[in-house]
């Protein structure tokens, strides 16, 4: 996921974009398996969803590791689907 996130930005600074826009690709990547440094540096630029990145920071325990993906059964369980989740 971390190549996803390292596109976004490079094409976002790159060619920028309205906010919805913006938004809408940002819908694309999985905030639950970036790192710690990454979502921080995440939650300080505009038009990148803020529930999204708190989602994804709940999904981790006291000392950073990821938890509740495996719990989950299905396709979808391993993967945050923002879109779906907010509409």
């Amino acid at each position: 996921e971390v190549q996803v996130h390292d596109f976004l930005l490079a094409h976002l600074k790159a060619a920028p974009q309205s906010a919805a826009v913006q938004e809408g690709l940002w819908a694309t990547c999985r905030f639950s398996f970036l790192g710690a440094a990454q979502l921080v540096a995440l939650a300080e630029r505009p038009n990148v969803p803020a529930r999204w990145l708190a989602l994804a920071c709940a999904q981790r325990s006291a000392d950073g590791s990821k938890v509740g993906l495996s719990a989950a059964s299905g396709a979808d369980a391993a993967r945050l689907k923002p879109r779906d989740f907010y509409q």
